[in-house]
């Protein structure tokens, strides 16, 4: 959810939180103030969370971790696998990431082989997986034109801000000190800082690359996705 949505989903739920225990106090009425905190309180967790819920178990106050889980170690593809863990709640993605090593790696894996395929499914052979620059390799470099653009992915914690240090490792000095690269690209299902995200930039522009930064978690970032490459390449 923006900023926005989820401050207005606070607003919304603190005034029917607010409405309804006055009601329970100040009249004879039972029905009419209990809806109205049960609602407010489902959207003052909702904006805490800044993501829409899926499906949350109430029982004994906790959610249900197991069955995101059982969604993940059971997936057929590796879509399936991003899918259970950019729609679980972000409490479940937080406890899962942070106490499942294995479960991160097979998500990170997952992730960067469906952008993979995602770039692949636009641009055709101009993708490459695996691609040493420098001392390392790049997750995903397109060539177009004559340009290459590394794309660096990491899902990461969908349910919490990218930390500063992990953005500037993705942009890795050795993307920078390339002559062969003309842009770098991280896609990642969580969001940066804009104070992270600007010095970032400013380091890419100081060392003549193109920069940016895009969101993928779901089908609806296709698009976004692929005008990131092109703007970078195209533009």
């Amino acid at each position: 959810m923006t900023t926005r949505t989820r401050a207005l989903l606070f607003s919304v739920g603190a005034s029917m939180i607010g409405a309804g225990g006055t009601a329970v106090f100040m009249k004879d009425v039972e029905a009419g103030p209990t809806a109205l905190i049960t609602i407010g309180a489902v959207l003052v967790v909702l904006s805490a969370m800044g993501r829409q819920l899926s499906s949350m178990n109430l029982k004994e106050g906790s959610f249900d971790l197991a069955d995101v889980k059982d969604q993940v170690n059971g997936a057929d593809s590796p879509e399936q696998v991003v899918e259970a863990i950019v729609s679980a709640p972000a409490p479940v993605q937080n406890q899962l990431l942070q106490q499942d090593t294995a479960i991160t790696d097979m998500s990170e894996a997952a992730y960067e082989r469906v952008i993979a395929d995602l770039l692949t499914g636009y641009f055709g052979d101009a993708v490459q997986r695996d691609v040493p620059i420098g001392s390392t390799r790049a997750d995903i470099v397109v060539t177009l034109d004559g340009k290459r653009a590394v794309v660096e992915t990491r899902l990461g914690n969908p349910g919490r801000p990218m930390p500063p240090e992990l953005l500037r490792r993705l942009l890795r000095q050795d993307y920078l000190t390339d002559d062969s690269v003309h842009a770098v690209i991280i896609v990642s299902a969580s969001e940066p800082g804009l104070y992270a995200l600007g010095r970032e930039r400013d380091r890419a522009v100081h060392a003549g690359k193109n920069f940016a930064f895009t969101s993928w978690a779901g089908r609806e970032h296709n698009q976004s996705l692929k005008q990131a490459i092109e703007d970078q390449l195209r533009g």
